[in-house]
């Protein structure tokens, strides 16, 4: 982000709007609440997904219409430090582990600012 100019600095103090080319630097606002929005939808997508999934692996029929339901099955094999351990021993689980590269893994989370009114 570039600095601002003297007139963009009095533009924004004046009227509350940032240029165009700093605006889009931000995140904005409409920004966090559109996130805050699909969250919502996101949490409600997966319980009614889980539903739907329970009831058609249950034998429930689907009812006749555009849309209909295809169930795809895999096999996956996941593990543990301790599920591994048990089967090679817990100093080779380790040294294999330390042989691992690190992921880095960031969330975000949106929160109602310590400046809102709300």
């Amino acid at each position: 982000m570039s600095e601002l100019t003297p007139r963009e600095i009095n533009d924004f103090w004046l009227r509350g709007v940032l240029p165009t080319a700093t605006r889009a630097a931000c995140v904005t606002q409409e920004e966090l609440e559109r996130l805050k929005i699909l969250q919502r939808h996101l949490r409600e997508y997966e319980k009614l997904r889980q539903r739907v999934r329970d009831k058609y692996l249950n034998g429930a029929p689907v009812v006749a219409g555009e849309l209909s339901l295809e169930a795809t099955e895999t096999e996956q094999r996941s593990f543990s430090f301790e599920s591994l351990s048990t089967l090679i021993g817990p100093e080779e689980t380790q040294r294999l582990k330390n042989q691992l590269e690190p992921k880095r893994v960031v969330r975000l989370s949106v929160i109602d600012s310590p400046t809102s009114s709300e």
